[in-house]
């Protein structure tokens, strides 16, 4: 709806033209009207209306007089000129001053509805080229941004253009790479909900590129919100992306500075030794970003190998086999996809050697397909070096009887001992010099449940000791047998004992 504003010194005329024409089905409203010049000038500058329909004679300021001052002060609406006059000199003069109509009084009806609906149209074409132009030159925008953050020689192909252009006038701007998990995820969205920042927020510049999301805080506000932020979710493990964090810049010309330590450190997180939802850059060596990258040496001949390890129960060289991959892996800086083709190679190399030697042992191995696919989804190494693992102590299990009854057995007693303290499968495996995938399997195999089942099971056979025999809160409790939060005990506790721990003292003492 666009607006009208009515200037003419008599009462009744003015009243006359708010009822001439049906405005709001010709898409106008009257937002205001004037009795005069001067008044008149203070309300349109005020309220810029897109139309104005204005007498010539008026008091204390001449209507084109009025006309000429808006047009000094930049007012660049439609102006329809109302006049008693027919005079060549008044209509010269209007249109001079950029009037698009100038119409005798009285008024025709069709005359004004004609030149209303021109007025509209023109209105529109002007109001869809303004789109337009906004359109494309926040799009020339954010691309020269993009090439600012990612390229350090961009100036070179924009000499011409400055900070202040561009509205970058922050006294501090931070890159973050939004690294996601899945490629249906909106990471953008989820970030954006965990920092509590509205979509619209004007200190976030947004990128997507390859299955990843940049972006540019700009500001102090926004940096120090995100590192409390960052400060709150760091230990975080649960997330549907992981954030790379470059460092904090002063200036507008160093942001790809910042960007090259999100890179680096996205990089890192390949290496990383377990998950982690935020990382900053620390020192080490810069990943090379060049495109040819060293593979693994004879990957095909390291999975033979290490075939053979497997068959001859060998655990300890297999680990050291992968122990050394992993060695190599970060000394020669390879690439990342280079790395997930060589250890599928090494996957599927396994996986046919075993079908061919053992045909009468059925194993669900992932066909070719399948096995590319998944290691390439994997997002960290260990996960790989993991997934191969577990193969490999499953096919340990199928090929011959695992002699590992004895350090299982220490391990167990170990466990019972220490059943209460905050125990995991991988502190296990290190302490007794075994690879935790392997640990994993080889103990249920032999005692058979999983360690965190056993684990459990030790506890709540603790609890229920406890409970028949002291007083104790329940949260006291808890904490005594290895529970940090006594509702992860009570729930515990129901999925093996069927009924809550307070349900089981009540029973025990009554029976």
């Amino acid at each position: 709806m666009y607006r009208i504003y009515i200037v003419d010194d008599e009462e009744v005329v003015r009243q006359g033209l708010k009822i001439i024409l049906d405005w709001h089905r010709l898409g106008f409203e009257i937002c205001g009207e004037a009795a005069d010049g001067l008044s008149a000038y203070q309300g349109i500058l005020t309220t810029r209306p897109e139309v104005v329909l204005v007498d010539i004679h008026m008091p204390k300021l001449h209507g084109l007089e009025l006309v000429k001052r808006l047009r000094a002060a930049h007012y660049d609406g439609r102006i329809i000129v109302l006049s008693g006059y027919s005079e060549f000199k008044y209509a010269q003069e209007a249109i001079m001053y950029g009037v698009d109509y100038y119409m005798t009084k009285p008024i025709d009806e069709d005359e004004l509805k004609e030149a209303i609906q021109n007025i509209h149209q023109l209105l529109d074409a002007r109001k869809l080229q303004k789109q337009s132009n906004e359109f494309y030159q926040k799009k020339a925008r954010h691309k020269i941004i993009e090439e600012m953050i990612k390229y350090p020689d961009w100036r070179d192909e924009n000499p011409e253009i400055s900070f202040e252009e561009l509205g970058m006038v922050s006294h501090s701007y931070q890159v973050l790479i939004l690294n996601r998990f899945s490629e249906d995820q909106d990471v953008y969205r989820d970030f954006l909900k965990g920092l509590d920042v509205s979509p619209k927020n004007k200190d976030i510049e947004w990128f997507q590129e390859d299955g990843y999301d940049i972006l540019l805080l700009q500001g102090d506000q926004i940096i120090n919100r995100f590192a409390a932020y960052q400060g709150q979710s760091r230990n975080l493990t649960d997330q549907s992306y992981y954030i790379a964090v470059g460092r904090v810049v002063m200036d507008a010309g160093a942001i790809h500075e910042s960007y090259s330590d999100a890179w680096v450190t996205k990089r890192r997180s390949f290496f990383s030794s377990e998950k982690r939802f935020i990382e900053s850059i620390e020192p080490g060596p810069t990943p090379s970003k060049s495109s040819v990258m060293p593979s693994l040496p004879n990957s095909k001949e390291v999975a033979k190998t290490f075939f053979e390890q497997v068959v001859v129960q060998k655990q300890d060289d297999c680990c050291g086999f992968l122990e050394k991959i992993f060695g190599y892996i970060e000394a020669e800086n390879a690439d990342v996809n280079a790395i997930k083709n060589d250890l599928a190679g090494i996957y599927i190399t396994i996986s046919q050697e075993f079908q061919s030697e053992y045909p009468h042992i059925h194993f669900d191995f992932m066909n070719n397909n399948e096995i590319i696919n998944v290691i390439l989804s994997k997002h960290y190494l260990f996960e790989i070096i993991d997934l191969i693992c577990s193969e490999v102590a499953s096919l340990m299990v199928l090929t011959g009887d695992v002699g590992d009854d004895d350090i299982i057995e220490r391990i167990v007693q170990y466990v019972r001992q220490h059943c209460t303290e905050d125990l995991k499968v991988k502190n296990i495996a290190q302490k007794f010099g075994y690879n935790r995938c392997y640990l994993g399997k080889i103990f249920t195999h032999k005692v058979g449940v999983n360690f965190t089942e056993y684990l459990h099971g030790l506890r709540i056979d603790r609890a229920k000791e406890l409970l028949e025999n002291t007083s104790l809160k329940m949260y006291e409790i808890a904490k005594m047998v290895g529970y940090a939060k006594a509702d992860s005990f009570q729930v515990k506790f129901k999925d093996f004992v069927g009924c809550t721990p307070t349900e089981y003292r009540v029973d025990k003492k009554t029976s």
